[in-house]
């Protein structure tokens, strides 16, 4: 479909890409992944042909197209409402149709170079034009713009009246609807909550296109790809599996490398010793002179700067009741319209709670109310010895402009040494010279990284923190993750990365209809109880009819026909059931993975041997069922774990 053959570019002075090779196949699905500023978002541009690269070639297949979702959405003034935006896709496949139509009558005047020509222009067209009329479309429009988060009454509002967020969501259901052979998608799930992120992962689950995303959410990744490349120093490496199947084999590969480099490092001190020892040795002279031609030879191992990883520690907590954080009865209103009603809630030192919930269920107004800076109606009891560290995204605006990073850092860091402190800022991507930039000059999701990274600097015993992965990387967020997890002291967050609620949270407080539920379960837990709980109206139903059915039947029958239909009976067989449907699949799957991952070794051993292509061993055929193991490969991997997950799943709720 696209294809990067030795791409070079450069920003500045700075070579960005160097002789980069890449080819995105069809109907693959692959997620681009890298550390921030390494060229993803310049790689997607000169794949759609909007920037041509300084060195090298980018080519596209004839005819496909090619929809791109930028990180930043600019509405043109004409654009009215919502809906409005969305049914831009069919006006423009209604001048597309009349484009067409127009052609079909002029070719039968047409002949040569011109035919030709125009029988492109209409193949073209008709992979645009879908036939369907305005009713069908926008139908189609709704259905798209209700899954990622617009209510009804949404649609005919003006998208201007939207802040910026959600003039993305409605760019992305634009580019949802059109029909393009290959997505690009930059950062889809920035401005999406979590229902909407399930709710585009299906939706992407379904499409039969070509698929190239950005993102740092761990979860939509492990999800939706079934290839990695990872873009690192100028160079491009593609990964079957999905992101966590990356991480495994990265971190196979960075072990074997720190072997190899550590091997190298000894050999070369003893070549090294022997030189020094006999150098000056008449006899020993030629040995000498070969060793130091053997070192000049060698070619040396380097380490990567991924290697060395970087570890976030945390203040150590300070001492604190069992109770750190108590809410009794609390309600609070906007404007007459109840966000919270009479919510009781009780924080326990060491806690790691998620607040879940939609959009505008009240779990911003919830943190600002556990840290004392929303008035609200009932009691909020907070002991002697609790202190509260509170993170929200506004705090980015209250920065010192004048002060540097590491005088932000400083301020708030108690008993840290220089060094240290730097190594704390290094862990928010602040590295180097960065850390003497005023704050005047950073980025905004610069200065919001710093503003989370100054929060948990203080000397706390429990952590607010609203939204703290939003503009951190990938890596960052994991790394703040498992300092998180580390952490002795009580964390209460709002997060719609899934993955580190999944990872994170080990109780989950539902708001929904300005009530609070607490679940004293993992989100995975919660989710699971969510779905019980949607299917058992279904299971009464079906036991009510089967009652009704056997009422005239012998007591007895009618005894073991109750059994046979009790909901919770029959809820544990149908689990029984498919746990073993399951691993039936599973064992199946494991077996033919192990077989194609044989056959993929075998394949590229003979591949790897220059005789065998002299030898006539290296067909197009041996080459083509590589490549076809290679793409398979990846989808069973990606069913297994969604099957895993279920099992598991499965096992736990029956637990």
């Amino acid at each position: 479909m696209i294809r990067f053959e030795n791409v070079t570019h450069f920003v500045g002075e700075r070579t960005l890409f160097q002789g980069l090779c890449w080819h995105v196949r069809p109907q693959c699905r692959i997620g681009l992944v890298g550390d921030n500023g390494s060229g993803k978002t310049t790689l997607l541009r000169m794949a759609t042909g909007e920037l041509e690269p300084a060195d090298g070639k980018v080519s596209r297949r004839n005819r496909i197209r090619v929809g791109f979702l930028r990180q930043e959405f600019t509405p043109s003034e004409q654009v009215g409402t919502v809906l409005g935006l969305v049914l831009q896709a069919w006006e423009a496949e209604q001048q597309a149709a009349a484009e067409l139509r127009s052609l079909y009558e002029q070719l039968g005047e047409l002949s040569g170079e011109t035919q030709a020509c125009t029988l492109e222009r209409i193949h073209e067209l008709q992979s645009i034009v879908r036939h369907k009329d305005l009713s069908e479309i926008e139908a189609e429009a709704k259905k798209v713009l209700a899954g990622l988060g617009f209510r009804q009454a949404d649609f005919q509002r003006p998208l201007a009246e939207f802040s910026g967020g959600w003039q993305m969501r409605a760019a992305l259901a634009r580019l949802l609807i059109e029909r393009h052979d290959v997505l690009l998608l930059d950062e889809p799930t920035n401005h999406l909550d979590l229902e909407s992120t399930q709710w585009l992962v299906e939706f992407l689950t379904s499409y039969s296109g070509t698929l190239v995303v950005v993102s740092h959410d761990h979860y939509f990744l492990d999800t939706v790809v079934g290839e990695i490349a990872w873009l690192s120093v100028g160079k491009i490496r593609t990964y079957a599996g999905n992101y966590s199947a990356f991480l495994r084999a990265r971190e196979q590969e960075e072990a074997q490398l720190l072997r190899a480099y550590e091997n190298q490092q000894r050999e070369l001190a003893r070549a090294e010793r022997f030189i020094e020892r006999f150098r000056y040795k008449a006899t020993k002279a030629s040995a000498v002179q070969s060793r130091i031609k053997q070192l000049e030879k060698m070619e040396r191992i380097e380490l990567p700067p991924t290697v060395s990883h970087v570890r976030l520690r945390l203040p150590e907590p300070l001492p604190s009741a069992k109770t750190v954080l108590e809410l009794r009865n609390v309600s609070k209103q906007y404007s007459g319209q109840t966000i919270l009603r009479d919510i009781s809630l009780r924080f326990d030192a060491g806690d790691k709670v998620a607040l879940v919930g939609r959009n505008g269920s009240g779990k911003s107004t919830l943190l600002r109310i556990c840290a004392g800076i929303e008035l609200c109606e009932g009691l909020r009891v907070v002991p002697a010895k609790t202190e509260i560290a509170f993170f929200a995204q506004s705090h980015a605006e209250a920065l010192d402009l004048e002060a540097t990073v590491l005088e932000v850092g400083s301020s708030w860091a108690a008993n840290m040494t220089e060094e240290q402190l730097r190594t704390f800022l290094g862990a928010f991507l602040f590295s180097g010279d960065d850390v003497f930039k005023p704050v005047r000059v950073l980025s905004g999701g610069e200065k919001t990284r710093l503003a989370l990274a100054r929060v948990l600097l203080k000397p706390a015993n429990v952590l607010l923190l609203d939204e703290p992965t939003n503009h951190l990387d990938i890596a960052t967020r994991k790394i703040l993750l498992e300092a998180l997890k580390e952490y002795a002291g009580t964390v209460v967050f709002v997060s719609h990365d899934r993955y580190f609620l999944e990872q994170l949270a080990t109780k989950i407080v539902s708001l929904d209809g300005s009530k609070a539920t607490l679940f004293y379960t993992t989100y995975q837990g919660f989710l699971e109880k969510q779905r019980q709980e949607s299917e058992r109206p279904e299971l009464k139903e079906n036991a009510v009819r089967g009652h009704a059915r056997n009422e005239s039947a012998a007591s007895k029958d009618r005894k073991a026909e109750g059994q046979r239909q009790n909901p919770l009976v029959l809820e544990r067989k149908l689990r029984t059931q498919r746990r073993v449907e399951i691993k039936t699949r599973l064992d199946a799957l494991q077996r033919e993975i192990e077989s194609l991952e044989i056959r993929l070794r075998e394949i590229e051993s003979i591949q790897a041997n220059p005789e065998a292509y002299s030898n006539g061993l290296v067909t197009p055929e041996l080459c083509a069922e590589a490549d076809s193991i290679r793409q398979r490969l990846p989808e069973l991997i990606q069913q297994w774990e969604k099957l895993v997950d279920e099992y598991e799943a499965i096992r736990r709720s029956a637990v």
